[in-house]
């Protein structure tokens, strides 16, 4: 959840096709949905200020990730 609870960042999708959906709170409204690449997004971190939001995957195996992602904020 980001820090002033404006929005929840989940993890989306399947195993083997991962994403991100930014979904905006109260409402409920999916804001945007993102593929992460083969693996789907174990771990989702926001820093305090709300961006950048960091997401981690591995595939149990031989390898693991970390993107960052740079949310920017719409204004009405």
């Amino acid at each position: 959840m980001s820090p002033d609870g404006s929005f929840l960042a989940a993890p989306s999708g399947s195993p083997e096709d991962g994403g991100i959906t930014l979904w905006a709170l109260p409402s409920g409204k999916e804001l945007i949905s993102v593929p992460t690449g083969r693996t789907h997004a174990a771990d989702i971190a926001m820093h305090p200020d709300g961006r950048p939001l960091a997401t981690s995957a591995s595939d149990g195996k031989t390898y693991s990730t970390v993107q960052l992602w740079n949310i920017k904020r719409r204004t009405p």
